[in-house]
């Protein structure tokens, strides 16, 4: 018989699914290489370690919008306004918009 609340009996609903996480890792990867391949690409370990928390952000709110049983236009509300937050602080750290 199946449990009707899995966190009651210790189990997470999270799943982590690799293959987000993989994009995540893939995605934090791309200046890397732009760096190995052009002089106009200079990050510094900073710049990778806020892009690598803003990403893990970001597939966070991801990872726990899709498992919850929420409908679906609650889910991609979730996630459009997580992506939204990142695009902007993005912007913000790279050219500052809001000077």
């Amino acid at each position: 018989m199946s449990d009707p609340n899995p966190s009651a009996s210790g189990r997470s609903r999270l799943k982590w699914h690799p293959a987000l996480w993989l994009a995540g890792l893939g995605v934090l990867c791309i200046p890397a290489i732009a760096m190995l391949m052009t002089s106009e690409v200079q990050w510094g370990f900073g710049d990778f370690a806020i892009f690598g928390a803003m990403l893990t952000a970001l597939l966070g709110v991801v990872e726990y919008a899709m498992s919850r049983q929420f409908k679906l236009p609650y889910k991609a509300l979730a996630i459009g306004a997580a992506l939204i937050v990142f695009i902007i602080v993005w912007i913000e750290l790279a050219v500052g918009i809001f000077d």
